[in-house]
């Protein structure tokens, strides 16, 4: 889109007349909110209560600019007048980088899907250490030749581009593989041995059990949307015979994974490094590790007894936050 706006920027002059806000994510149930400090207190309003009350239309440029700010959201922690928009927002890239280690994590593995691919279609494909040597460099070089025939291009040398921008791509499904299911595995196993044989009141010693059971249940969803992904791009011809449709896809799973590290990483942090006795500080790591899986992967009816329960014994709502 030509048009699309760089930069967080309202034109009413009701946001003039309220000085210095923030947009951020409401710390009570997440929502899109504008924030405006009163020295130690802090008033926020929901964007679309906002939009409302100054009589903002969807379609006009402040309520496009609104529906752009709720979007970045899922990128940034908070947003400023005047703040560039993420980089997803506006042209589909990230915000964020990769290290280099993930970049050549991803393109050993299009390396080997490439040799594997060969040695399928009657080549001598070596899944060894790739480019370790001169025979397994040889073997690259064959695949190449051989896949600029199979998808149409000149040589092996328009081969290289493709495969280069896909594994760009992957490259940040990498890092989240890293920063996001190993950092989860770790606290699955953490959990399977924090306090084995434990026998204490009942109350603890369900939390215990519950963040054991919904810390799988989280592990095997964010594990298969990892599984997906590795499928969609393991038949290395197809991806490289539809690179934009590829980007499209690994785009739309990386900004999925990467909003799931923001609201996984506080939690994950607890665990690192992981508890060994249930201390104090261990059971209220459990106890907050337990809310976060509870409110995402808990089914609805054990959901609403959780929340009836825990809402007889604590305020839902911050004491330093005012609503409008």
């Amino acid at each position: 889109m030509t048009d699309m706006p760089s930069v967080c920027l309202l034109n009413h002059r009701g946001f003039a007349m309220m000085g210095d806000v923030t947009f951020r994510r409401s710390d009570t149930d997440g929502a899109s909110v504008m924030a405006i400090s009163f020295g130690e207190r802090e008033a926020t309003m929901p964007l679309g209560s906002l939009q409302r009350e100054f009589g903002i239309p969807d379609d006009s440029p402040d309520g496009r600019m609104l529906a752009l700010i709720a979007e970045s959201l899922d990128y940034v922690a908070g947003l400023r007048l005047g703040d560039p928009l993420p980089a997803e927002v506006t042209s589909g890239e990230a915000s964020w980088e990769p290290k280099s280690q993930h970049r050549q994590s991803a393109e050993q593995r299009l390396q080997m899907q490439l040799v594997a691919w060969l040695g399928r279609n009657g080549g001598s494909g070596n899944l060894g250490d790739i480019g370790s040597d001169a025979g397994q460099r040889a073997s690259i070089q064959t695949a190449l030749n051989q896949a600029a025939i199979a998808i149409g291009v000149a040589n092996a040398a328009a081969v290289l581009p493709l495969i280069a921008s896909i594994a760009g791509e992957l490259a940040y499904i990498e890092a989240l593989r890293d920063s996001l299911l190993k950092r989860i595995e770790g606290m699955v196993e953490s959990g399977a041995t924090l306090g084995v044989g434990w026998r204490g009141d009942s109350t603890r010693l369900d939390t215990l059990k519950q963040v054991r059971r919904l810390s799988k249940v989280a592990l095997e969803q964010v594990a298969l949307r990892f599984d997906q992904i590795d499928a969609q791009t393991s038949e290395i011809i197809a991806t490289l015979s539809n690179v934009d449709a590829q980007r499209v896809f690994i785009r739309s799973n990386r900004d999925w994974l990467h909003r799931s590290w923001r609201a996984w990483d506080p939690v994950l942090a607890g665990w690192r490094p992981p508890p060994y006795q249930l201390d104090d500080g261990a059971w209220k790591l459990l106890g907050r590790t337990y809310h976060f899986l509870a409110a995402r992967f808990m089914p609805v009816t054990e959901w609403r007894g959780f929340v009836a329960n825990h809402s007889k014994r604590e305020s839902l709502k911050a004491a330093n936050v005012l609503r409008w």
